[in-house]
């Protein structure tokens, strides 16, 4: 399977401006993120660069162009076209209290942990963004050592949560993307895991245990109708993705679904909220 190009989007802003920058950078669905700072060489002490990777298509093009306009004058967008690199290396990442990150075919320093084998690549990151974290801890609450039933993984990215509802133990795991990239990488780490995860470009019509989606704010909402009509009686649906100043409607959308809000969870200013049907 060859590797596709990516769109690399750099994002040169005042530097007190960083986080209202990677705040919006994220929201656009990209994959991966690298902030330098007056830390790193060559960038002024009152500038910020952020660089992130998105699929070369005219969907990453619309979205660049929206954020220049959103940003300001004050900020400047540019962007080219690349291949995916893979780095030789990589350490490996704790997440959760369960499980560690860590580059194919390595194998984890504390034998304690599950191994989750993601490339170290610019394109998909590493599993560390707090709403992934949340994510992962909120499967590990409730279904360690016993697994769902079923899961359905909405916007798998990586499929990084895919493989640990897998190897929590759950029988059926179906994972879902529309991004061509995605796709690719979530098989690529599907296959580097040896799991049984089903890589789907179309949301199945069947209902699941338990629904995951971390998204990003305006498709969540957008979504938690059909994502809550794919959840089983007695079901479960897991969303995040969304900043703290949007947990209120994503609560509301899903009341409005059917379904009953049960927990909210915050992490660096992100947050998960669960609910069951």
């Amino acid at each position: 399977m060859s590797a596709p190009r990516l769109r690399e989007l750099t994002v040169d802003a005042p530097a007190d401006r960083e986080a209202a920058v990677v705040a919006a950078v994220y929201r656009m669905g990209v994959q991966g993120i690298e902030v330098r700072d007056a830390s790193t060489a060559d960038v002024p002490a009152d500038r910020v660069i952020v660089v992130a990777w998105l699929p070369p298509s005219p969907v990453a093009s619309r979205a660049i162009r929206g954020l220049r306009r959103r940003l300001g004058k004050d900020v400047r967008c540019t962007w080219r076209d690349v291949d995916i690199t893979w780095e030789a290396e990589a350490p490996t990442t704790p997440i959760g209290a369960r499980f560690v990150v860590v580059p194919p075919g390595a194998t984890p320093s504390d034998p304690a942990r599950l191994p989750l084998a993601l490339d170290a690549n610019l394109a998909f990151g590493d599993g560390l963004h707090p709403t992934t974290i949340l994510c992962v801890e909120a499967l590990e609450r409730r279904y360690a050592p016993v697994g769902p039933a079923s899961v359905l993984d909405v916007g798998t990215g990586t499929g990084i949560l895919a493989i640990v509802a897998a190897r929590l133990g759950a029988a059926q795991v179906v994972a879902q993307d529309i991004d061509p990239l995605s796709l690719w990488a979530a098989r690529r780490h599907v296959a580097d895991n040896a799991v049984a995860v089903d890589v789907v470009d179309t949301l199945p019509d069947a209902r699941f245990a338990l629904v995951l989606a971390n998204l990003y704010f305006a498709p969540l909402l957008a979504l938690v109708p059909e994502l809550a009509a794919r959840v089983a009686p007695s079901g479960e649906l897991v969303v995040s993705g969304f900043p703290l100043d949007g947990r209120d409607r994503v609560a509301g959308a899903c009341v409005a679904a059917g379904l009953t809000v049960r927990e909210l969870r915050e992490m660096e200013g992100w947050g998960l909220l669960a609910a069951t049907l």
